[in-house]
């Protein structure tokens, strides 16, 4: 199997099989099988609550914009962590809610979020930075 980048799609060329035929020259047959790539884009979100401590949050509860329900992010790294903690510090608690099979403290804040929404049926949700 030979891989080659065409465009910004990968694709395999597999090798189906050989044989002759009635002239006796080689034949070799060719698969053309596109696989798609794992397409990401990044939005804007809305925090609206937090999993974990709130100096140091595990993870978001993020709204995005044309949703209604609010959806997890992907586990934070410690330094972005950090700083959202700082953020989100002196917001208002507004009780607890449920995403998912998760419980997290509803928060009273405007702060945005730059999320990397990955592809598939569950696209998970990474956050990228502060806005």
């Amino acid at each position: 199997m030979q891989r080659h980048r065409d465009g910004r799609c990968w694709c395999l060329l597999a090798r189906v099989g050989d044989y002759h035929d009635d002239s006796g020259d080689l034949v070799v047959g060719q698969l053309h099988t596109p696989v798609l790539p794992d397409v990401s884009a990044t939005a804007d979100a809305r925090v609206v609550g937090s999993v974990g401590l709130r100096r140091r949050p595990r993870r978001l509860a993020l709204l995005l914009p044309d949703t209604s329900q609010p959806r997890l992010s992907a586990t934070l790294p410690p330094a972005l962590a950090a700083w959202l903690g700082a953020a989100l510090a002196d917001a208002p608690a507004t009780g607890e809610r449920r995403a998912g099979d998760e419980t997290y403290t509803a928060l009273d804040t405007e702060l945005m979020v730059e999320v990397l929404a990955g592809s598939g049926r569950h696209g998970t949700l990474t956050v990228v930075r502060m806005r």
